[in-house]
This record gives C-alpha cells, structure tokens and sequence, in this order.
C-alpha cells in the first residue's frame, strides 16, 4: 500500500472511531486528503436540550452549525424560543427531526443562511427579527403561515421563495427588510397592515384569492413601480400605498367595493365616514377601473363612486392646471387631494446627496399640478383636509355649499386667492391655517361659526370683515395672524382685542 492511500484509510479510521463514542468535538469542517470537504455536526456540548426534545440554548461559538439530530441521547424535536438570539452563528442546517421553531429562535443573530427541511411544520413569531445579514433562507414546504414579524429588519434578505402551501402571512412579517422580489402564493387570503412596510419591492402581483389589503401594508415602499391587484380583491384599507412615491398608475379590479376608511372630525355635530386612496402618491397619474365595478368608476383618470356623486381621489401628478369638479358631484371625500405625507425620508436623502436643507414643504407644492380648483354648488361641504398642505392657488366655491370643514386648506402655503358664496354657514377647525399666501378673504354675510385656528398662521392676511349676524368666533381663531385688523361692527380691533368680545368662547 502506497503512503497516500495509507493515510486516507487512517483518516477515515479515526473518523469512524470517533463517531463510534457519540459526540466527538471536532472542528466546524474536516478536509481529506482528496481535497473533498465534510460539514461536521456542532458538538452536543454547544447545546442545552430539555426532556422534550426542545433546544432551549446554544452556547458553542458560531459560525457554521450544523444541529445534530440527536444530543446526549435526545432526539431534537424543536428549537426553542430565543434559542440562539444574539448568537454569532452565520449558516444552519436544522436536522429532520426537526417539526417546529420558536419565536425569536435566531433573532438579531449574525446568521447569512438558513437550510431547512420539510419536517419543520411551524416557524415562531419573529424567528429572524433583526437578522440583518441573513441573505438565504429556504423555507420548508409543510409550513402554512408566515408568522408575524418573521423578517422585520432582515436588511440582506432581498428575495425569499413562500412555499405554495402558505395560506396567511402575518402583520409586520417584511417590514424593513431588503425584500425586492416575493411570490405571495395563490391562497393568502388577506394581506394585513404593515406587512411590506418600508421595503424596496419594485413590484408586486396580488393573487386572486386575497380578498383585502390592509392598511399601511406597503406603506413607504419609494421603489414600488407597478401593482398587479388580484380579481378577486373586495378591500384596499386607508393608507395601504401611502408614500409609494414611485407608482405612476392604478387598476382596481371589479369586486373591490371599499378604498380605505376615515372618520371625518365632522362640524356642528354632523359626522361623516370618508376615504381616501393613499396620501403621497406623487407620481401617480392616472387610477383605472373595471368596467364591471359596481362601485367605482372614473373620469379622465379620476376616481369617483359608480353613480359620480362622490368624488374620492384626484391623482396628484394628473396633467391638468386647473380643474372644476363636475355637477354631478354632491360629496368631496376627506384627502381628495393633498400632498401631506410625501415621504421625508425621500428629502432626507435628497438634502444628504446634495449638502444642504430641503425643504419638505416646497417638495410637496411642486408635486401639486392643478393650481385653480372650482367648487360647483351641488357639493354640500368642502370635506374635512380635503386640499390639505396642496400646491393649490386660487379656489372658487360656488354657491350651495355650506361649509368649509376642518383642515380643509390648511397647509396651502400658496393660496391666494378664496371666493366664499354667501351659502357657507360655518368655517371648521384649522380650515385655512397657515395659508400665508392669503392677504386678505371676504366673508359671507350669513356665516354662523368659525371655529378654533381657523386661519391660525396667516401671518400676511392684513383685513377681514365679520358678518355683524355671527353667532360664535373661536378666540383663537386668528392667532399668530400678526398683521391682522379685523372689522366688525364699524370699530377695528387686533386679534387679542377680539378675542375678548362676547361672541368669541
């Protein structure tokens, strides 16, 4: 026998020796003389195991652990919780035996990659949560729920293959994770809030079988291009798109009967339950509908209910100056068109790429297309931040209306100019707050209440008449309104001097 096979018969000598005695300590991989690589089990010593068959600790020093199928004699039957968070482990291979893992069993550990078998049947609640090297995951094909919080912060986990048996993917599961391509399988059912939250997808298709979309569940994903709703689909809930700042359009399918869902702050004790699409959509220029839709349809891109008495979206980035909503029209929804929530952290990056301020205001007015807006009479009341924190410039309401409500314009830095009919009985809480462009507005002579910091913040409003009929005026209605003479009942008098007549409480 040659020196070379003579060694290689001695290797594997001691190998077989060594196994015979149950747990050897060897090193983390073995390299023959062949130059073939041999993973090698962690020791059992690296592991605390109770009776069950549950690992409940790790104590080895990391790197690449393969869990052995049995320690001291025990099956392993579980990975318990916490098991190995904040461990310094970086792969893992789990054995068959294997059927379920704990919540936060590898949380905020240092593990890149994950290999799994078909025998693990459940996965705890935030198992990877804070594991922001994992890269590699395969998960087994028995699992049906991706528990909540599963991967929140796995910033290296940029695509992940969901088993076709998966039928519920749980709140938060993705949120701040570097997911950029997922398949969400024929079978989830709903897709709950925050789900896919501030990851950078680019895409996303929506199975049939998903019946809702949850509020926030995409929220701040800037990257997210296009959007394949499934046919199935009945509710997209407040805010699901919020701030995807990069979606240009929007289909919604036929069976989809409610978009989001908001409570108005109501006025003089009416309330109102109104929606909205999504606030920061600053690139969407066009919403579609089925034809077949028995709740929605729209008009030149715009979104309106089936009958066209409510208008509910005007997409922000829509080629039009200037637009006058239709007669058919008896209700604006609330956040019909406002750019309030353009996501900051698009000027964070913008104001560190070039060195200086951004200012998040002028980046949302820029973003606002149509500068005049025409009110017609039909519309019972201007609805609550209706143009909140918009670009718009001139505003005509027509008579008919008889309110403006809270928020309504507040924000619009850049209105100038406001026709208010004499049918307007009541102006709501923060309705033109800080509109610093407005020098001056003409009440109508049958208003009945103005209500609290209803043009707080006009700082360059100089004149305005009260109705001699009013009713009640907030006392703060015209706070930091330095430059200010309000005239009422042939005398002038400051805002402070005002606020101490009788019909102010």
């Amino acid at each position: 026998m040659n020196k070379h096979k003579l060694f290689r018969g001695m290797t594997a000598a001691v190998l077989a020796a060594a196994l015979a005695f149950g747990s050897p300590a060897l090193p983390e991989t073995i390299t023959g003389l062949s130059g073939l690589v041999f993973d090698a089990e962690a020791a059992s010593s690296d592991f605390t195991i109770d009776k069950s068959g549950t690992i409940t600790g790790y104590k080895g020093k990391g790197g690449k652990v393969t869990i052995p199928s049995k320690i001291n004699g025990i099956t392993v039957k579980k990975i318990g919780d916490r098991a190995f968070e904040y461990s310094q482990i970086t792969e893992v291979s789990i054995p068959n035996t294997v059927t379920k893992i704990g919540e936060y069993a590898f949380s905020s550990s240092k593990i890149t990659k994950v290999t799994m078998t078909d025998s693990v049947k459940n996965i705890g609640t935030a198992c990877f949560m804070g594991c922001n090297d994992l890269k590699s995951i395969k998960l087994s094909n028995s699992i049906t729920k991706i528990e909540p919080y599963s991967f929140v912060w796995c910033f290296a986990l940029e695509s992940l293959i969901i088993p076709k048996g998966v039928n519920e993917i749980g709140i938060y599961a993705f949120q701040h994770s570097g997911i950029k391509k997922i398949n969400i399988p024929e079978g989830v059912k709903e897709l709950y809030y925050y789900t896919f939250n501030d990851t950078p997808l680019t895409e996303i298709t929506i199975p049939d079988s998903v019946k809702e979309i949850g509020s926030y569940c995409f929220q701040e994903c800037l990257k997210l291009k296009k959007v394949t709703l499934g046919k199935n689909l009945e509710v997209i809930a407040s805010d699901a798109f919020q701030d995807c700042i990069s979606l240009e359009t929007i289909h919604i399918p036929a069976k989809v009967k409610s978009i989001g869902s908001v409570r108005s702050w109501g006025i003089a004790g009416r309330e109102s339950v109104s929606v909205n699409l999504s606030n920061g959509l600053i690139a969407l220029k066009k919403i579609t509908v089925d034809k077949n839709n028995k709740y929605f349809k729209t008009i030149d891109g715009i979104l309106f209910s089936k009958d066209g008495k409510e208008l509910i979206h005007i997409p922000l980035a829509i080629n039009k100056n200037s637009y006058t909503i239709p007669n058919s029209v008896t209700i604006l929804r609330e956040n019909i068109y406002n750019n309030v929530s353009v996501a900051e952290s698009l000027n964070s990056i913008k104001a560190y790429e070039e060195g200086k301020e951004y200012d998040i205001d002028e980046e949302r007015f820029k973003r606002t297309k149509i500068k005049k807006i025409t009110i017609p009479g039909t519309v019972d009341y201007v609805s609550s931040s209706a143009f909140w924190c918009s670009g718009i410039e001139t505003v005509i309401i027509e008579d008919g209306v008889t309110s403006i409500d809270p928020d309504a314009f507040d924000g619009c830095r850049l209105l100038k100019k406001v026709s208010i009919p004499d049918s307007v009985k009541f102006i709501g809480r923060s309705a033109f707050s800080f509109c610093v462009g407005l020098t001056s507005i003409t009440l109508p002579d049958d208003l009945i209440m103005i209500s609290s910091s209803a043009f707080t913040g006009c700082k360059n409003l100089k004149t305005i008449t009260i109705p001699k009929n009013i009713k009640s005026v907030d006392k703060g209605a015209f706070n930091y309104c330095d430059n200010l003479k309000i005239k009422y009942k042939g005398k002038t008098y400051t805002p402070e001097a005002f606020a101490k007549l009788s019909i102010c409480n």
